[in-house]
């Protein structure tokens, strides 16, 4: 009894110690309940798929980390043993670390877009269709200690049926070309 109480104190002395030297390293900073939240995604759905349809998710999480998800939604298929495959198949994947003040500077861009605004279509007399995909890229903003959890995404443009819907005046296009060119990371990778 008395070697479990002794481990159990030691255990949370160096949990105290570690949580010490994290908030001692960065003074001024307090340790927050949203650490590593996402910050801005990409999402790539739907559109015309034969047997597999992929979907792709890129995140930038607000510690500089850039994660992507790839999803393969399979079609049920009956197996000759009457059971059926795998529903989906999940890739995850670590593309990148921001550089601080790359990290520093995206941050300071997102508070500008708190607001969600109509996009605009970038070429409104161009043709349209049917069978592509949609991405949709978003600025996450979460909620504050008084509402924990909660989170607000910000549309801030859109590929869509073949066309590129953006907010008035391109805002926020620096952040859509950053968050585009990871996506040719996960192209290189075999995604």
């Amino acid at each position: 009894m008395m070697i479990k109480s002794f481990i159990t104190l030691s255990l949370l002395f160096t949990a105290i110690s570690t949580v010490n030297a994290q908030s001692l390293s960065r003074p001024g900073r307090f340790l927050s309940p949203f650490k590593n939240h996402p910050i801005v995604e990409m999402k790539t759905f739907g559109g015309y798929c034969h047997g597999r349809c992929p979907e792709t998710k890129i995140k930038i999480l607000s510690n500089g980390v850039v994660n992507a998800t790839y999803t393969v939604f399979n079609r049920p298929v009956l197996n000759p043993d009457g059971s059926t495959g795998p529903e989906k198949e999940v890739k995850r994947v670590r593309l990148a670390n921001l550089s601080r003040p790359l990290l520093k500077k995206l941050k300071q861009e997102l508070k500008k877009y708190k607001v969600e605004k109509e996009l605009k279509d970038t070429n409104p007399n161009g043709p349209r269709c049917s069978d592509s995909a949609t991405t949709t890229y978003s600025i996450i903003h979460k909620g504050n200690v008084l509402n924990y959890g909660s989170k607000k995404k910000v549309k801030i443009a859109e590929d869509k049926s073949c066309k590129n819907f953006v907010r008035e005046g391109r805002e926020g296009y620096k952040i859509v070309q950053l968050i585009k060119s990871f996506r040719s990371s996960l192209n290189l990778l075999g995604f």
